[in-house]
């Protein structure tokens, strides 16, 4: 497929600066950040839908104050050390 794209004069400066660095073309180059854009915003929606899972737990009251979780994270490490 075929798309076209209208570059500003100083994106299309950067670009020929980054062919010339990188020996790659212009299609390579911009099909790689294509690329991680759309990498980016996965991320995005992964942490978001991380964040509204964490807000649910919390509404739900399945959840428990930092001082209580570090000391069950110590417990079960203390027992696993103690184990080897």
């Amino acid at each position: 497929m075929l798309t076209q794209i209208e570059l500003t004069p100083a994106r299309a400066e950067a670009l020929a600066r980054l062919e010339q660095a990188t020996g790659e073309s212009r299609s390579t180059l911009i099909g790689r950040a294509l690329d991680n854009l759309i990498e980016q915003q996965k991320e995005f929606e992964e942490l978001a839908a991380s964040v509204e899972h964490g807000r649910a737990d919390i509404a739900a009251g399945r959840c428990c104050p930092h001082e209580e979780a570090i000391s069950r994270v110590r417990s079960t490490l203390s027992k696993k050390v103690g184990r080897e």
